[in-house]
Parts: C-alpha cells; sequence; structure tokens
C-alpha cells in the first residue's frame, strides 16, 4: 500500500471472505506490473479470515403411523441451533422433514423429536455431517424411527370410536331406506289392490243395473202398426197394375 502511494495512486480497501491469509492483499483490481495513471484509484481485497456462514438442508424421516404434533430440535455442540413444528405428522408419516441449517466448514449436527401429546422425546434421533462448503449432508448411523413409534399415543380409541358412528349411521341410513321401501311397496300393493276392488264392484254394479234396465223395459206395442203399413206399401202393387204404354 505504500508502494502505491509514493506512486501517487489512490488507494482503496475492501474486505475479502477467506478463511486463510488474514489481513494479507489477496487480490487486486489491477494486474501486477500493469501500468496506470498518476491518481488513479487501485482497489486491493485484505482476507478477513472468515467466510459468512451458509445454509445447508438436512432431510430427517419420519415413519409410517406418527400422528398428531411434534417438535424437531437442531444441535450444535449442545446447543439450540434451530426448532420446527410439525402440526400434522400424519401427513408427513413415511416421508422426509427437511430441515435448514447455516454454518461455517464442517460440523456434526444431533436432531431431537419430542411428541408434544404424551410430552415423550427421543434424544439423538439421527445425527448428521455437514460440509458447507459443498453442501453435502451425510447420516451418521440411522435415525431412531422405531423408538420414535414407540412414544406416539395410540389411536385404537379414535378409531373404534369413529368406526362405530360410521357402522351406526351407516346402519341407521339402511333401516331408513329398508322401512321406506317397506311403506312404499306396501302402499303401492294396498293402493292397487283397492283400485282393482273397486273397479271390479263399479263394473259388476254397472253390469247389473244394466241387464236389470233391459230385462224389466217392455217392448214398444206401436211396431206391429210399424208392420202394418208394410200393408199400405203392397199398395203400391195396385199402382203397378196401371196401363203401360205400348211398345
Amino acid at each position: 500500500m505504500k508502494t502505491l502511494k509514493e506512486n501517487k495512486l489512490t488507494v482503496s480497501v475492501q474486505d475479502a471472505k477467506q478463511e486463510k491469509d488474514k489481513g494479507k492483499v489477496v487480490e487486486m483490481s489491477h494486474n501486477p506490473g500493469e501500468f496506470v495513471d498518476k491518481g488513479e484509484e487501485i482497489t486491493i481485497f485484505v482476507s478477513t479470515g472468515e467466510v459468512d456462514p451458509t445454509e445447508a438442508r438436512i432431510a430427517i424421516p419420519m415413519p409410517n403411523g406418527v400422528h398428531g404434533s411434534y417438535t424437531i430440535y437442531v444441535y450444535r455442540d449442545g446447543n439450540i441451533v434451530n426448532t420446527q413444528q410439525i402440526a400434522e405428522a400424519e401427513t408427513v408419516a413415511g416421508a422426509n422433514v427437511h430441515v435448514a441449517v447455516t454454518g461455517k466448514k464442517t460440523e456434526t449436527i444431533s436432531i431431537k423429536i419430542r411428541c408434544d401429546k404424551s410430552n415423550k422425546e427421543i434424544q439423538n434421533y439421527a445425527t448428521y455431517e455437514i460440509d458447507y462448503d459443498t453442501g453435502e449432508v451425510k447420516m451418521i448411523g440411522t435415525a431412531k424411527m422405531a423408538d420414535l413409534i414407540n412414544i406416539t399415543p395410540t389411536t385404537t380409541q379414535s378409531t373404534t370410536e369413529s368406526t362405530t358412528e360410521s357402522t351406526t349411521e351407516s346402519t341407521t341410513e339402511s333401516t331408513t331406506e329398508s322401512t321406506t321401501e317397506s311403506t312404499t311397496e306396501s302402499t303401492t300393493e294396498s293402493t292397487t289392490e283397492s283400485t282393482t276392488e273397486s273397479t271390479t264392484e263399479s263394473t259388476t254394479e254397472s253390469t247389473t243395473e244394466s241387464t236389470t234396465e233391459s230385462t224389466t223395459e217392455p217392448e214398444p206395442q206401436g211396431g206391429e202398426g210399424e208392420q202394418g203399413g208394410e200393408g199400405e206399401q203392397g199398395g203400391e202393387g195396385e199402382q203397378g197394375g196401371e196401363d203401360q204404354p205400348e211398345a
């Protein structure tokens, strides 16, 4: 920096996020030996010896059979660095829950899971080794999924109540439908029988009345007179005796 100032150049210093060479110039805005004009600004980058934390995501497996609320705790060197709530574990049963953590270089973290309903927990449920520079996350060993199932409350009572309610409702609906169908069929048969009887009685009564009236009513006597009239028509034969013109 002294040499730059002696050559009448303006110097600007910026930090460089690097883990090595702390306090040393690790980069410049111009190449070494490059000619520049007097008064021109030269920027140098000095290592801080540190890097910013980077994020990594770990996948925590959840076994089938879990349900309800759980809390996940992420530990680094015995200290909690992150927590995540699972409100309905049945939605992630048999799958992975992803949790974000930040750090530098490489480190080992551990996971604790607590069942909020039973208030029981599994220490060291899973352990991971993380390389933040490469983003690689590796599980060490296996997760204690069987232990997590053991602290999960049983669902037998809930399932029995649900099944009973469903069966009762189904039976009630079936009985109602059966009763309704039976009543409908009975009403239909009754109506049909009543209609048939009514029709039969009406037909019999009408036939009887018609037969009675036909038998009781006398034949009109004036009919003989009318037949006599046919003799009058025979008079027309007399008219046939009239002289016919000779051919």
